[in-house]
């Protein structure tokens, strides 16, 4: 509960500060990188690990008791998922590269490639490193 706490205050604390030096919310949003590097992965994960994947999150949670045998399978699930979290956002990275690089010469178009080069990288460090690392570590 206080690393969930302290998570909470960490982010709210980058949002504060990016809203205190002109920036938006909206600025922090784009749908291709959250579909990307957020629902993708946890769709892979569901046809990839099935109900473990729900029963893995639960457990690192603290919603359900941990198996008579050990965790090892949670963590081996959460570190797949993990590991599929940073795929995607690799992939979302070089697909915001190739549209920027399509769009050199239509400086005007390449404002969102930008975006969506740079919020997949932030969207795949806040849910890999940040949210799903020190669950598996528990």
């Amino acid at each position: 509960m206080g690393r969930m706490v302290l998570f909470l205050l960490g982010l709210l604390i980058v949002l504060v500060i990016h809203i205190w030096e002109g920036g938006t919310l909206k600025m922090l949003l784009h749908p291709g990188a959250a579909l990307l590097c957020v629902l993708c992965p946890f769709l892979l994960g569901v046809v990839v690990y099935r109900a473990d994947l729900l029963h893995a999150l639960q457990v690192a949670c603290g919603r359900a008791p941990s198996p008579a045998g050990g965790v090892g399978r949670q963590m081996q699930v959460l570190s797949g998922l993990r590991m599929l979290c940073i795929t995607q956002g690799g992939l979302g990275f070089l697909v915001g590269v190739i549209g920027t690089v399509g769009t050199i010469t239509k400086p005007e178009l390449m404002g969102s490639w930008v975006a969506l080069t740079l919020l997949s990288m932030v969207y795949t460090v806040t849910l890999a490193e940040l949210t799903l690392a020190p669950l598996i570590d528990r």
